[in-house]
């Protein structure tokens, strides 16, 4: 760091030599002092009408501390604030975004900033305090000190210097041509200094009459021959020729004059031999020319000054200088990106020193300014949409990955209606700033209106771009471009979060409070679409990492957890599927420079209370002998930190006869167990012993025991021998199963559910667990540490709770779809497949590829159990070709059981309704949002699915025991309401459902089938357990079979009866039916 003050002219090159002088075409669209005056009229009305407004600042430094990560609200702020207080803005970028027909209208531009210097004050016109004979330097007006109370003195960080070196940024045009600016209190000094003066002249001017008449004119100065007596004889002369010229005296006498001693003689010879008239030195407004200026009367002489004065206030408006464009936008909702330190220098610099507390800053900010703020930055790592988009962590990176992927997503089709349609104008428009027209990002510049024409005209008339060829010099960094960019972002941001909610964003979305707007209901403001993201801002280097500025959400620490004792190796993805379905925010712990930690840490953030206890209560059902990392509240981490520091840090080889610290056990150790105190002890014993171990060996042992299969162990029960007269299976898709086991209230319903309908069967689509790889048994054969907490979680909650003793998995290594057959009060099947028998499944060859079939086969009783979750048809050729390969195997499966006699229950999402009476409430909507490739309208839903009920012979359990078509207590899936605060009615599908899921019996059963329930129902999902499917339960009664049926191998025979004739592609061959209407 350079401690430097503000530079004297003679030392401007020197520091100005940082700038790349070479690189001044670089400019944006540049406000210097120059064009301010002009151009401040433009840019607050460009401000005033906008929606929202972006900024940034280029600054000398950041941060002081470089190294230090800082912990607590508290410290955090007094971090930043002591950066805001050292390092200065040179240059305040903005972008007002204003809707309009068209779509938006982005208006960026650059301000350089410098402070305000004497030399570009325009100071009130030099008072005196007597008539004639007084010198303009005992002037009232407020100098330096007073626009400056504080130091002119700032800092400079070398690395911030070098990177605005490298950016192209120009210190010499900063320096020389820089917008000052006065802070409020300032300015309120000033006028008050002005107005106090006017009203003194003014009082002078009532006295003046009587004043003149008791005066004595005074003797003539004696001057001696020389220069100075022939500028009095050459001014006398001028004098006495304007008295001429001008008898009446209507206009006043003006005489160039620089020398301040020889303007001091003429006002003493003046008063002395011109008793009748006055003088006055001034400068002339035009070119600053020091003047001494002749009156004919004393009234003229008040007259001018209190003019000067008054244009001198009426100045200080435009002084108020780079303050005043934030001024208005005191109601506007401003954001920025990373914007923190932003939000301080624009508070310290242009406002008032920062205040000594968080709670301080906040009330005097969100009272200066109402609309609120929006942190990009924030938004991309936290939105539920954006974060799993793994968005870049730059500003230009985010930019482009978001304009791209915009440009995909909505650029044909259905989604056009979504994209959206900017116009980018150039408010500057200024030959003189050495640059050309601004360009957007070369990745956004479809995003712009340009209809086949290099430039074009806004709906205001402004020349707007040239998208025709790439920006030769990235303007990257440069302030105005960067508010460009975070404009750009928002705007996207906002769109992909209205397009998946389906707001219409350019007709719905309003950037104020709606309750005080006079606007259609369906109209939702900003802060309803981003309830949590409103007003909160990032933090770097810092926990918490992220600071609510209106409210004391984040001040609330009791909702931070610290994590450690976790693999180096997990990722930020690997630690948030540990506490899923909670969303959490996750803030790793950096090990100071040039150490590696043996252990990952970090924080982990819920956004509420209740969030805060349901991880707690995760954390409390995993297996306490077998989790794989340590976890503390925020008091517990604040007690032991110290300790906890020393003990995650790398031992050091000088501390031989020290041992390492034994992590201290927190307030309720049986809800909070740490891991044993032997592994501390055999660490130190051979540490002290001179072994060379490292941590990290002794922490890859204790993991391996989270990957032991059985460590999660099945309870053993009383064997079952025969199936039980009556079966009750239950079908469910629960959206994932981990999750629904995760959350208290759905966990509970589960348990209630299974106990009091004696389930016999649980059938289970979308488990979403993911694990190195299932046996061919269905166990979860290899886990890493993470998946192995998740497996101990979802086992024990089985087999403890729900009492199942039977447990079937098809898992892959990726969540994605997964499916279970959960058994209980069952004998135990002869054999259980995970795919279609005879079909080719690569990998390990015992499951299907993405996990969705298990097939119980209890050959015995001639019963087979088939649960598959039937992918959808999705939007691409690939997915649907995946959908129809599909189909045709699970139908020669059927074909084959029919011609063997068995008795097949298929159950489970099938991704299909049966007809359009069991899809409402308007079935032709549902025709219009999605259209596979190659599927005509009137293919969808039949005659697909009747055809292949067919061909197996079986009969629709449900519909058999409810012949009433009513899609809305049959509807199996309902769609989500919005969420809060915005009401249900902003869910897209919300009051929409569709009856999905089957339970499928032979023909021959139909007479065994006692019942077939919906046991959820209505749009608010009541009995859906926390998922967007209901369980269907269906009682069943079992019947031995007269004849014994052949094996599945002899099913599986491709060339076995008429039923499997072989397609082109070796399947067996399609129907001409199609099932579609998928989830």
């Amino acid at each position: 760091m350079s401690l430097i003050t503000a530079p004297t002219r003679n030392s401007l090159p020197s520091l100005a030599a940082v700038a790349l002088g070479s690189l001044r075409g670089r400019q944006f669209s540049v406000v210097t002092r120059h064009n301010w005056e002009k151009l401040r009229p433009t840019l607050l009305k460009e401000i005033e009408k906008c929606d929202f407004l972006t900024f940034d600042f280029e600054l000398t430094g950041l941060l002081l501390s470089q190294e230090d990560r800082h912990i607590g609200l508290d410290k955090v702020y007094e971090a930043y604030c002591s950066g805001a207080r050292s390092f200065m803005p040179l240059q305040m970028g903005l972008c007002a975004v204003t809707r309009h027909d068209r779509g938006w209208r982005l208006a960026p531009f650059s301000v350089y900033m410098w402070p305000q210097r004497s030399a570009t004050i325009n100071r009130p016109a030099v008072l005196q305090s007597a008539v004639n004979g007084s010198s303009s330097s005992s002037s009232g007006s407020p100098g330096p000190s007073a626009d400056y109370p504080e130091s002119d003195a700032f800092m400079v960080s070398v690395t911030a210097m070098n990177f605005l070196s490298e950016a192209g940024f120009d210190l010499n045009e900063c320096i020389k041509n820089g917008v000052g600016w006065l802070r409020p209190d300032q300015e309120r000094a000033k006028k008050s200094v002005l107005e106090q003066r006017i009203a003194e002249i003014r009082q002078m001017k009532q006295q003046a009459t009587a004043k003149a008449a008791s005066e004595a004119t005074p003797a003539p100065p004696e001057i001696a021959p020389g220069p100075d007596l022939d500028m009095i004889n050459s001014v006398k002369g001028t004098i006495d020729e304007w008295l001429r010229n001008d008898p009446h005296g209507t206009n006043n006498l003006e005489v160039p004059m620089s020398s301040a001693f020889q303007r001091l003689l003429m006002h003493s010879v003046i008063a002395a031999e011109y008793p009748n008239l006055y003088s006055y030195s001034s400068r002339r407004a035009s070119d600053g020319e020091r003047m001494l200026v002749v009156y004919r009367s004393q009234d003229q002489l008040y007259d001018t000054q209190i003019k000067e004065i008054e244009a001198d206030l009426q100045q200080t408006t435009v002084l108020v200088g780079v303050r005043s464009l934030l001024d208005a936008a005191a109601d506007k909702m401003i954001v920025g990106h990373n914007c923190f330190l932003d939000v301080l220098h624009a508070h310290h610099r242009l406002y008032e020193a920062l205040p000594s507390t968080v709670s301080e800053f906040k009330d005097k900010w969100t009272e200066r300014f109402k609309g609120g703020v929006l942190d990009t930055k924030y938004i991309a790592e936290t939105h539920e949409f954006l974060s799993p988009l793994n968005p870049p962590a730059t500003l230009k990176g985010l930019c482009d990955f978001m304009a791209q992927r915009h440009i995909q997503e909505h650029s044909a089709g259905a989604n056009s209606r979504h994209q959206l349609r900017l116009d980018l104008v150039d408010l500057v428009d200024d030959e003189n700033t050495g640059g050309g027209p601004i360009q957007p990002p070369h990745a956004a510049r479809k995003l712009f209106n340009n209809e086949g024409s290099d430039s074009e005209l806004s709906s205001d008339g402004e020349t707007t771009i040239s998208l025709s060829e790439k920006p030769a010099i990235d303007m990257s960094h440069d302030a105005g471009y960067d508010a460009m960019m975070t404009a750009l972002v928002c705007l996207l941001q906002l769109s992909e979060i209205c397009s998946r909610k389906g707001i219409d964003m350019n007709n719905q979305l309003v950037f104020k409070d709606v309750g005080s707007l006079a606007i259609n209901k369906k109209s939702l403001s900003v802060s309803q679409l981003l309830p949590i993201s409103i007003n909160r801002v990032r933090l770097v280097k810092s926990q918490p990492n992220v600071l609510n500025i209106a409210g004391r959400d984040e001040t609330d620490m009791q909702r931070h957890f610290y994590m450690t004792n976790f693999p180096t190796s997990w990722t930020k993805w690997e630690v948030m599927k540990v506490w899923s379905p909670v969303w959490v925010n996750i803030a790793f712990i950096q090990p100071s420079a040039g150490h590696a930690s043996p252990v990952g840490s970090c924080w982990v953030m819920a956004r509420n209370d209740e969030d805060a206890e349901s991880i707690k209560q995760i954390y409390d059902m995993m297996d306490r002998d077998h989790r794989s990392f340590d976890l503390y509240t925020y008091d517990e981490y604040q007690k032991h930190k110290d300790d906890l520091s020393e003990l995650d840090a790398p031992p050091s080889p000088s501390s031989q006869k020290v041992s390492p610290p034994v992590r201290p056990a927190p307030p309720a150790p049986e809800k909070r167990r740490l891991m044993e105190a032997v592994r501390v002890v055999t660490r130190s014993t051979q540490f002290l012993a001179g072994g060379d171990m490292k941590r990290n060996a002794l922490l890859t042992d204790f993991f391996k025991r989270v990957e032991n299969p059985k460590s999660a162990k099945i309870p053993k029960v009383a064997a079952v021998t025969r199936l039980p007269d009556t079966v009750r299976l239950m079908a469910w898709n629960a959206d994932s199963l981990l999750n629904r086991i995760k959350n208290k209230e759905s966990a509970r319903e589960i348990v209630k559910v299974v106990k009091e309908r004696d389930v016999n069967v649980l059938c289970v689509c979308e488990v979403r667990m993911s694990c190195e790889s299932c046996s061919s048994t269905g166990s979860i054969d290899r886990v890493n540490s993470n998946q192995g907490a998740e497996r101990d979680l979802v086992v024990n909650f089985l087999t403890r709770q729900c009492g199942f003793d039977q447990l079937y998995f098809s898992l892959r290594s990726v969540k994605q779809a997964g499916v279970g057959m959960f058994m209980r009060k069952m004998p135990k099947p002869e054999r259980v497949l995970f795919k279609i028998p005879g079909t080719e499944v690569g990998g390990d060859g015992f499951h299907h590829p993405e996990g969705r079939i298990v097939l119980a086969d209890f050959e015995s009783e001639n019963l087979q159990l088939l649960l598959t979750y039937v992918p959808n048809n999705g939007w691409t050729e690939d997915s649907f070709a995946k959908r129809r390969r599909f189909d045709h195997e699970v139908k020669g499966f059927l074909e084959v059981a029919k011609c063997q006699g068995r008795r097949t229950v298929w159950l489970g999402d099938l991704n299909v309704a049966a007809n359009w009476n069991d899809v409402g409430p308007d079935p032709a909507w549902f025709r219009r949002q999605k259209q596979s490739p190659g599927l005509c309208e009137d293919d969808i839903g039949q005659p697909g699915f009747a055809e292949l009920l067919k061909t197996g012979g079986l009969v629709d359990a449900y519909r058999h025991c409810h012949p009433d078509e009513d899609w809305e207590k049959d509807a199996t899936w309902r769609g989500a309401p919005g969420k809060p605060p915005n009401p249900p009615e902003f869910g897209r599908f919300y009051g929409k459902g569709m009856r999905i899921d089957y339970v499928l019996v032979p023909e021959s059963m139909t007479k065994d089938v006692q019942s077939v329930e919906n046991l959820g129902i209505g749009k608010e999902r009541k009995g859906f357990m926390g998922s967007d499917h209901a369980p269907l339960l269906a009682t069943i009664n079992i019947r031995q079979p007269e004849t014994s049926p052949g094996s599945l191998e002899k099913a599986s025979d491709p060339g076995h009866g008429e039923a499997a004739k072989a397609g082109p592609d070796g399947r067996p061959e399609p129907s001409t039916g199609v099932v579609e209407l998928d989830d």
